[in-house]
């Protein structure tokens, strides 16, 4: 049940608390949903869609190996002549970014902050357009083809002086991706209200209190099957990226060829929901209104008047800080193992990487089972989630401090870490997906959905540009001294 139906005690007081927060001229006509009930295999459609998505978070982690690799073999040493000796560990080297020289290291971090960007300017432009017309499934669906395709055009990165192209192609492909996404998850309040279950709870006129149980149940169920599904895929991915890389001898063309793989796997399995879910045609745009222009403008009115959507509100600067906590504590953690174990190997890293989805889908079924057997609220399981993710950070801490037994030199204590970081962060990108969804105004989900997606987003440019702009006048990074024990590592092994 959404906040304002929550605050304002009936549901039919809803559209009106609405119009209240959106601003009169933009928003006053807020889309209803198409009220056909959710059939089983509208909804079966929407979950095998993880199995095209799945794909795309190791093919991530492949583009920052290989948009490196490419321009620091393609760039030159500090005096912007000589050619990069990349075989030398911890070298410092050079490439032209646009109208400047960057260092090599910081190549990717640059891709990456310009994808953030764009995400957040398409956020701009079409998040609210999805709530009108059948816009949700197109821009779905074509965001999510142009992703795939963009991954496939890795082929045509056959040299590394086509490090401009891998970038390119790496923003399109993950700014495409992370925008399907969104509209993928703005269905949740959709899908929830619009359940037999859900239907059926408000015609028998049921307590406020027993229909968001109900909510709370159905949204769980089906959110929760869609994440396992995506785990799975997942795990598949990578395990046929390793193969690519061991048939192809490791070669640096065999990490486009398993970009292209993540994108060729898109693509084929983006067809089945394709055909399973239905266009729901929600009305047309307010008239007046302009198709370019009314997203932006109905998000710029709608933000200073989020103080009437308090626990929304709160909903967004913890999203913010949960998102900032768990991308700075696994870039924290992976750098300290490698800089504290020596003896760590690639193939340690690699087992790591596949342990988060194994972790994430055995966490997510885990309190489905315990949300049910204790009738616990989606609220109730996000705080021990986030309680017990702080937990692990703590121990972490105390132990590389206290020194007893250090939690990054012990491999024990480290794969017992890895494991509960995977199953918490399982759980928190489930349910704070869900409890985001919970909060929302009705009918205005694709809005909200892709607010959440602007704030998650918000600092991720920032971190990165500073760094790289310290690094790129001092060409001294933490990176060089990994690469450096990597090299040690492998001639140890």
């Amino acid at each position: 049940m959404s906040q304002l139906t929550q605050e304002g005690g009936v549901e039919q007081n809803t559209p009106n608390l609405v119009h209240i927060i959106l601003d009169e001229e933009v928003a006053t006509n807020i889309p209803e949903d198409n009220l056909d009930e959710l059939t089983n295999r509208e909804l079966n459609g929407w979950k095998l869609y993880q199995i095209g998505s799945g794909a795309f978070t190791p093919m991530q982690t492949i583009m920052i190996f290989v948009l490196t690799t490419l321009v620091a073999e393609s760039g030159f040493e500090l005096d912007r002549q000589t050619p990069c000796k990349t075989e030398v560990a911890g070298y410092k080297c050079v490439n032209k970014f646009v109208f400047w020289y960057i260092d090599t290291s910081n190549y990717n971090r640059y891709i990456f902050a310009i994808t953030t960007v764009v995400q957040c300017i398409l956020f701009l432009f079409l998040g609210s357009l999805a709530d009108f017309g059948g816009y949700r499934k197109k821009f779905l669906f074509f965001f999510s083809y142009v992703g795939a395709f963009a991954a496939v055009l890795f082929l045509l990165v056959l040299n590394p002086q086509l490090y401009w192209l891998a970038g390119l192609l790496s923003i399109t492909a993950i700014a495409c991706t992370q925008i399907a996404i969104v509209f993928y998850f703005a269905y949740i309040p959709t899908y929830t209200r619009l359940h037999p279950e859900v239907i059926e709870s408000k015609a028998s006129h049921l307590p406020l209190e027993e229909i968001t149980k109900v909510q709370d149940k159905v949204s769980t169920s089906f959110t929760t099957h869609s994440m396992g599904i995506s785990f799975i895929s997942f795990i598949i991915n990578c395990l046929a990226q390793i193969g690519i890389g061991i048939s192809m001898n490791h070669t640096l063309y065999s990490q486009s060829v398993s970009i292209a793989f993540s994108g060729i796997w898109g693509i084929i399995f983006y067809t089945i929901p394709f055909y399973f879910m239905r266009n729901r045609e929600n009305p047309p745009l307010p008239s007046g209104q302009k198709f370019y222009t009314y997203s932006i403008k109905r998000f710029f009115h709608t933000l200073p008047k989020l103080y009437h959507l308090k626990e929304f509100s709160k909903y967004l600067i913890a999203s913010l800080l949960i998102g900032d906590s768990m991308a700075n504590h696994l870039g924290t953690m992976t750098t300290l193992v490698m800089q504290l174990q020596p003896s760590f190997t690639l193939s340690e890293v690699a087992i790591g990487a596949i342990i988060f989805p194994i972790g994430g889908f055995f966490g997510v079924y885990l309190f489905l089972f315990i949300q049910k057997k204790f009738g616990l609220s989606v609220k109730a399981i996000m705080l021990i989630s986030v309680g017990c993710y702080s937990l692990v950070q703590i121990f972490e801490l105390l132990g590389h401090w206290a020194k007893p037994i250090d939690t990054f030199t012990n491999d024990g204590l480290y794969w017992f870490i890895t494991v509960c970081s995977a199953i918490c962060i399982g759980l928190i990108s489930t349910y704070k997906r869900l409890l985001g969804a919970s909060l929302m105004p009705p009918n205005a989900d694709n809005e909200f959905t892709t607010l959440i997606g602007i704030m998650d987003n918000i600092t991720s440019w920032i971190t990165p540009l500073i760094l790289v702009a310290i690094t790129d006048v001092s060409h001294v990074e933490n990176g060089k001294v990994e690469g450096e024990i990597f090299v040690n590592r492998r001639k140890t092994k």
